[in-house]
């Protein structure tokens, strides 16, 4: 079974959505070595690094010819990142051609599931998000087989050695594991919206604080927060 984990996080490197993914990864590099899988039901995994407005058609070749299809992205606007929907809609059209050409052997049954992170304290701020890739899926034919809402987005790096599912992730490894059972076994896994496991009013706290040193370090002062155009 081939799985396309695809990280559409801006950044190049340390981005929550990339910690998400390897988290994903290694439990579906656990459900393999657990059960043993071998052979063509073998968890064959491939990485896609999407942070620009643009890919491969290799890109859309491969991925056409997995099982499933993973996104990590963090929320923009109630959405995906410009770069990310610009990709989704190149997708768009590579599976037009597709269709035109009559090769439907080319297009497989494809279960995509949605992992979304924001900076906001609760994960259910995700869910237009989660409901767009949604809207793609039914769009190109694909089944939209669950998304996860991830909250305190900010925290994630900071956090990222943390074992998942261990006091803060507690909640986050939870479903992760879960969402990698679904994809190995082909399942839907269904929508849910989490937060660490952490007090909401000191994330609060400390995400307030680091607006006030990121302030001062550009050369303004903390009023400055409140200024309008």
């Amino acid at each position: 079974m081939k799985t396309a984990l695809i990280n559409g996080s801006p950044k190049l490197k340390n981005s929550a959505s990339l910690s998400i993914l390897t988290d994903i990864k290694n439990f579906l590099m656990q459900e393999r070595d657990e059960n043993k899988i071998q052979s063509e039901s073998d968890i064959i995994i491939n990485e896609f690094t999407w942070n620009k407005p643009s890919c491969s058609i290799k890109d859309f070749e491969d991925i056409c010819k997995c099982d499933a299809i993973v996104f990590a992205f963090p929320l923009y606007v109630d959405s995906a990142p410009s770069h990310l929907l610009k990709i989704l809609v190149d997708f768009e059209h590579y599976i037009d051609e597709i269709k035109k050409s009559n090769d439907m052997n080319q297009l497989k049954d494809i279960n995509v599931y949605a992992v979304v992170n924001n900076g906001f304290f609760e994960g259910k701020q995700n869910c237009l998000a989660i409901e767009t890739i949604g809207h793609w899926c039914k769009r190109l034919g694909f089944n939209m087989a669950g998304g996860i809402g991830i909250g305190g987005g900010g925290m994630l790096l900071a956090i990222k050695n943390v074992p998942c599912g261990s006091g803060p992730k507690k909640t986050i490894g939870i479903e992760l594991k879960k969402l990698s059972s679904s994809i190995k076994s082909r399942q839907n896994y269904g929508l849910s919206f989490i937060e660490p496991n952490f007090p909401a009013f000191l994330y609060k706290f400390m995400a307030e604080t680091q607006w006030r040193k990121s302030v001062k370090a550009n050369g303004l002062k903390a009023k400055d927060l409140g200024r309008r155009i």
